[in-house]
Parts: structure tokens; sequence; C-alpha cells
């Protein structure tokens, strides 16, 4: 399955232009390795093995073929937070020229000690936050003082969602005794995501 995977993303880097956005999301398993986050693709069966590990460097060197200026990764696996290792081969010196005019946002359900919670709601607690930030809240407690849209300009964006995915997602895992902190990373530009009605 990692050749799929690969492969597959290897291909829409052929197909992607610098005007298009770029969303990488993994809903799954993740291990955190001597310091290196490493994915599980779908066919792990409780053995770790090269062929059902996607490496964050793998990861890193992926993205740096992709040419689009605004790239969205969005990991919601237990110790996600592990990519915070890859962040300064993603944001290189040849991103940090390109800042100005690219975005790269990396969104992990969890640090890197920590699991994530899966099965609420049907799906895991971040993918639901996400979901609840992207719906306008309305899925939110009433008595939620948190909102989507904090600089009140009608639009949500990246960073908007991300920090409201964060919080929402710490306060109802510790409503559950539960501890899980999503680490959102933020570089470059800041694009909406949509539009409030």
């Amino acid at each position: 399955m990692k050749t799929l995977v690969i492969s597959r993303i290897n291909e829409l880097t052929q197909k992607i232009k610098p005007t298009d956005s770029f969303i990488l999301f993994v809903a799954g398993h993740g291990v955190l390795l001597q310091n290196q986050y490493y994915m599980l693709t779908s066919d792990y069966d409780g053995t770790l093995g090269e062929n059902n590990m996607i490496s964050s460097n793998e990861i890193v060197e992926m993205s740096k073929k992709i040419k689009s200026l605004s790239q969205l990764f969005i990991f919601d696996t237990c110790h996600a937070g592990g990519v915070d290792y890859i962040v300064s081969g993603l944001y290189d010196a040849r991103m940090s020229v390109l800042a100005k005019k690219m975005g790269l946002h990396i969104y992990a359900s969890a640090n890197s000690i920590q699991q994530a919670i899966d099965g609420y709601k049907g799906n895991g607690l971040f993918t639901y936050t996400l979901l609840d930030g992207l719906n306008n809240n309305k899925a939110a407690d009433k008595n939620n003082d948190k909102n989507n849209d904090k600089n009140n300009d009608k639009k949500v964006s990246l960073v908007e969602l991300g920090e409201y995915s964060k919080q929402t997602t710490s306060d109802i895992s510790k409503k559950l005794g539960h501890s899980q902190t999503p680490l959102i990373i933020n570089f470059g530009k800041d694009n909406p995501v949509y539009n409030l009605k």
C-alpha cells in the first residue's frame, strides 16, 4: 500500500499547478519511533514494516515536489505531533523565499506522546472538530464561546480553522478525561477556507 500512496502523490505532483490548493488528509494510525513520525498505511496488520510505514522524511520529500502555493497537511493519527520534527525540512530555504506567496499549514491531531481519540461521533475527535469548524460551529455546545471567525471578517481562514479545532479538541478531550492537544503550524500566507453566510 505504501508504494501505491507514494505513486499517487507523485502522479499529483505532475498535475498540480502553483495556483491549485493541495490537501493531504490522513486519518488512521501513526507511530513515533526514535523521534521520527510514521503514518501507517491501511494494510497495517499490527506488525510494523517498511511496506506499511511512510516516514516524515518521505512526506517532506513528496511535499517539496508539489508546486501548489497553498498546502495543508492534516494528520489525525496518534503521535501526529511528531511531525513537528519535519517542519524544518518542509520550511527550508527554498520555501522561505516563497513565504510571502506560499501558505504551508500543518494540523496534527495530538502531540508526539499522545493518543488521538477515535470513534467520537463517527470520526476521530480532531476530524470531528475540523468538520464542526467548517460547519460554522453548529454542532458545538450551545454554551460554546469559541468562534471559528476570530477577526469577524465573515470568512474562516486556514489559521482560524486550525485554532478553533485545536481549542475545541483540547476542551472536549478534557471533558472525556483524556489529554489531547493538537499541534497547529502555519507558515506564510493564510487563505480563506470559506465565506460565512
